[in-house]
């Protein structure tokens, strides 16, 4: 190859193969660059995914389990009749079910081809079968079923909030406030009250979440999970440009702080 070049009077024909030989290597050269882009990219759609399943996952099924496993464990250290025992088991048979819905729906996502984006740079890394529609009322739902198995909640929503709330930003408040109340039954089972209020601030949508403090619920360190908790509500917050924070009160509790933008 460096033969013509190095020839004081190229013919016509050996440069031509010359200047071929520089154009065909540069142009391998960008389709190798590219290929190792593009495979660079398909990684990252990738894991993208499979983080937002596992936050699903941590979402949707660990809730429901940790309600069961308090309630299970409160019957066991507790004297009930035979009426509270009733009521118990079917608390728990209920979060069993909602479990199994969750874990359904995940497999199908797994499963099905058609359930995720396609792996391209451009489209978000966000299975659109896993994103539940939940809004206040769902939160609503929530609060009344966490009074039942634990502390009582008291929900404060600022007037005409469901009407200027969009549907993104509503789904994720569902999901913090989800996750708190989760670690509420596991962190602070003897609380006395949860103070949960949304409100508009100027940076956008208030979550406000406080417990008094109590002492922990008698769960196993499998049951306590992995504290992956905290940083997924704080990637979702961060998803929609908004901000988290978590800590503990003068008083003893524990409050989660929330601002997710609305536009």
């Amino acid at each position: 190859m460096a033969v013509p070049v190095r020839d004081t009077d190229p013919g016509r024909f050996t440069l031509l193969f010359c200047v071929l030989t520089v154009v065909v290597g540069a142009y391998s050269l960008v389709l190798r660059i590219q290929s190792a882009q593009r495979v660079h990219d398909l990684r990252a759609v990738r894991t993208a995914e499979r983080l937002e399943l596992a936050r699903e996952l941590h979402d949707l099924v660990a809730h429901h389990v940790t309600g069961i496993v308090v309630e299970a464990r409160a019957a066991r250290f507790t004297k009930v009749t035979a009426d509270h025992a009733a009521e118990i088991f079917g608390r728990i048979e209920t979060a069993g079910d909602e479990a199994l819905a969750s874990m359904q729906r995940l497999v199908k996502v797994l499963r099905d081809d058609t359930g995720t984006a396609p792996a391209t740079p451009s489209t978000p890394a966000v299975p659109a079968s896993t994103t539940p529609v939940a809004g206040l009322a769902e939160i609503r739902e929530l609060t009344e079923r966490s009074s039942r198995t634990g502390p009582p909640v008291l929900l404060t929503v600022e007037s005409g909030l469901e009407e200027r709330l969009p549907a993104p930003v509503a789904a994720t408040a569902h999901r913090i406030v989800r996750e708190a109340l989760t670690n509420v039954a596991k962190h602070a089972a003897t609380a006395t009250a949860v103070r949960i209020r949304l409100r508009t601030v100027p940076a956008g949508l208030e979550i406000r979440i406080a417990d008094d403090g109590g002492r922990p619920a008698r769960l196993s360190e499998q049951a306590r999970g992995g504290g992956y908790g905290l940083a997924g509500m704080t990637e979702r917050a961060e998803a929609l440009g908004g901000s988290l924070t978590a800590g503990p009160t003068p008083e003893g509790g524990w409050l989660v702080t929330a601002t997710l933008p609305l536009r």
